[in-house]
């Protein structure tokens, strides 16, 4: 049952239950009103925690909840040789051969 229906069935069943409790006893509003809001309350909880142990499981199951080990991960794949320097100069400014930087 979907829970919408679910929320809708469930208060016009303890809302019809305490409305014939208030024809019997003769209390109308009384009895109507606290089944309803109790029914209210209930159904609440139980949709509240039917969602939080969905959504434990669901984040239990994910593949971020995995352990990475290094047989998990692919291996690197070969790019082609690297030729001349592994990374560009800093600055747009030529820099002298002797290292001193100056």
């Amino acid at each position: 049952m979907g829970r919408g229906l679910e929320l809708a069935l469930t208060l016009v069943v303890v809302g019809g239950f305490g409305w014939i409790i208030d024809r019997i006893v003769g209390t109308y509003p009384l009895f109507t009103v606290i089944f309803s809001v109790a029914g209210f309350a209930g159904i609440t909880v139980k949709l509240w925690l039917g969602y939080d142990l969905e959504m434990r499981k669901l984040d239990q199951d994910g593949i971020w909840s995995q352990a990475i080990s290094a047989e998990t991960l692919p291996a690197p794949a070969a790019g082609p040789p690297v030729d001349g320097p592994v990374s560009a100069p800093l600055s747009d400014e030529p820099s002298d051969e002797s290292g001193t930087g100056r």
